[in-house]
Formats: structure tokens, C-alpha cells, sequence
């Protein structure tokens, strides 16, 4: 019944389906890379939809396929919806660049709390959790995700001061107290590295 619909009508049923119900589909396909080639654009841009066993499979058989189109489209939306096990799939394939649209993945998890995915993410080199001045931790601050922050802190390259300091008025403006004290002790201990650097010189 599926393949006697118009390719592209195949192709929007492919990308929107549940994660079971495309796996049952492209059981039905034999998983074959002959019957899914038409749907190759499809599949690219719904890539990050689908269970990671797909997206595996799709990247090792489907040689067509790009996961890097739409500028590392899949991985951004993978990241910004705490795909865990996609975001791991995705970054083995060399094509895929998670520092694309100005690092968008790693603000994209940390505006979402997800923890997992920004560990990936700042596992490899090319990512910048500083980037478009050091978004990732104004936006987990301002969403109260702490354990989020605490990660962040951690990389020496976030600023929590950037912005005039926006990561602070945030947190505190939605009454984000874990977050708030994160921060404070963060500036303690900067402060005190700093002054413990003056006497030192």
C-alpha cells in the first residue's frame, strides 16, 4: 500500500511517522536502500526524528544520505531536543559538524537542560560553549537548569559575566536561587584567584 503513493506523499509519511511506526515501515522495505532512495531528501531532513537503529542503519547503507544538510540541521535539532543516543550516532559520522549555525547545538541542549547531550558536545574540540558571547550559560541560567550551569562553570572558556552580566539578572529576575548561588560562588572563586594572582606578581 505504501509504495503505491505518490513519491513524495511516501516521503512526508516517512518523516512524520512515530519512531515504531517507522521502524515497522522500513521493515516492510526489507530495509532496502533501493525502495528508500527516492525519500533521500525526506530522510535528511527528518534524520534527527527517527530512532537512533534508523538513523544508524540509514547512515552505514543509505551512502546518499547527508547528515550534515540544511547546515548540521540534524544535529542542532537532535541536541536542542535531548536526543541523546542520535547526537552520538550523528557526531561519528565525520560529515557532521556540531559546531555549525555558530554552535547552535551546544546553546540549543543547554536551553533545554540536557545535560547528556552537552557533555557530548563539549567532549569534542571543534564546539564552543562561548559562542554568540557565551549564550549556552545565559540561556541555561535563565531557565533554571543548575546542573546545566554547574557544567558550563566548569569549561574555562564561559564567561558568566558576559553580557553585562545577563546570566546573573536573568536567574535572579525568575527567581532561580540554585543558579544564582552557582554563579556567586563561581565569582568568589574568581575573585579570589585574581587577587591571589596580584599578590603573587
Amino acid at each position: 500500500m505504501f509504495f503505491r503513493l505518490p513519491t513524495d506523499v511516501q516521503g512526508m509519511v516517512l518523516g512524520w511517522l512515530e519512531h515504531d511506526d517507522q521502524c515497522l515501515l522500513i521493515e516492510e522495505c526489507g530495509w532496502d536502500t533501493h525502495s528508500l532512495l527516492p525519500h533521500t531528501r525526506y530522510i535528511e531532513r527528518n534524520l534527527w526524528r527517527y530512532t537512533p537503529d534508523i538513523v544508524g542503519w540509514v547512515l552505514r547503507n543509505m551512502t546518499k544520505v547527508d547528515p550534515s544538510v540544511y547546515d548540521n540541521n540534524a544535529i542542532c535539532c537532535a541536541s536542542g531536543s535531548g536526543c541523546v543516543e542520535i547526537v552520538k550516532t550523528l557526531l561519528a559520522d565525520p560529515r557532521v559538524d556540531p559546531a555549525a549555525q555558530d554552535n547552535r547545538a551546544i546553546w540549543s541542549a543547554s536551553c533545554g537542560g540536557y545535560v547528556e547531550v552537552a557533555e557530548i558536545l563539549l567532549a569534542d574540540p571543534r564546539v564552543d560553549p562561548a559562542a554568540q558571547d557565551n549564550r549556552a550559560i545565559q540561556d541555561a541560567s535563565c531557565c533554571g537548569h543548575t546542573e546545566m550551569v554547574r557544567i558550563l562553570l566548569a569549561d574555562p572558556r564561559v564567561d558568566p559575566g558576559a553580557n553585562n552580566n545577563w546570566a546573573m539578572s536573568s536567574a535572579t529576575y525568575h527567581n532561580h536561587t540554585g543558579v544564582v548561588e552557582l554563579l556567586q560562588q563561581h565569582a568568589r572563586m574568581r575573585a579570589r584567584a585574581s587577587a591571589s594572582a596580584s599578590v603573587n606578581v
